[in-house]
């Protein structure tokens, strides 16, 4: 459910408003019917509406028909994946480490989600640094995929940065993991149909002179 706030209106008088919706799925060679809309007319610091009406939401086909249209079914479980490579930390005139590593995310249907966050199991010392390009703040054991909301089959990659701190030792510093869920407007983390690939592990090497 989303809500936004209008204008006064006076007793006797009535307001039209244009309503725009943005469908997160992809077009189909058919036309797509869903029902069940409704809008609900609620004044400020009422409990319930006052007045309400429904609607049904017709989808173009690729060539713009809306003839004979088929119902919309939209996937209730999220089908995500996420890659990354190997993170080769090198050290900063500081003294600290910092590195660089692409990670590549990609989302499979049109299920419900917000964002996709991420959370980091690094070895010892190791935080996330930041991600580019810079979207959302990210901390050091999670970070949110920059660039909003995905459409279906889209994949998105990014980079980013692993820090550790002045006296780590040059070499193998471990294996990390980050882990994807999808969460809507705060609620409950999606389900996903193959968590199996909702996770990539990589080892994180530290390189110069201590």
């Amino acid at each position: 459910m989303i809500g936004c706030a209008g204008d006064r209106i006076e007793a006797g008088r009535s307001v039209t408003f244009r309503l725009g919706f943005h469908v997160w799925t992809t077009t189909r060679d058919h036309a797509m019917v869903a029902g069940g809309g409704r809008i609900e007319v609620r004044p400020d610091g009422a409990t319930r509406a006052s007045d309400a009406t429904g609607f049904t939401t017709l989808f173009r086909s690729t060539t713009g028909s809306l003839r004979t249209p088929r119902p919309y079914v939209q996937a209730t479980r999220t089908d995500l994946g996420i890659r990354s490579g190997t993170a080769v930390l090198s050290r900063q005139p500081d003294g600290r480490l910092l590195g660089r590593m692409p990670v590549t995310v990609r989302y499979g249907n049109d299920a419900p989600t917000f964002l996709l966050d991420v959370a980091a199991a690094l070895p010892s010392g190791v935080t996330v640094h930041h991600v580019e390009p810079p979207d959302l703040p990210s901390f050091p054991d999670w970070f949110t995929v920059p660039g909003g909301r995905f459409m279906p089959g889209e994949e998105r990659t990014f980079d980013v940065f692993l820090s550790a701190p002045a006296g780590t030792p040059a070499g193998d510093l471990g294996t990390g993991t980050f882990t994807l869920v999808g969460s809507y407007f705060g609620g409950a983390d999606a389900q996903d149909v193959d968590p199996a690939d909702n996770s990539t592990s990589f080892t994180v090497t530290a390189v110069g002179a201590s």
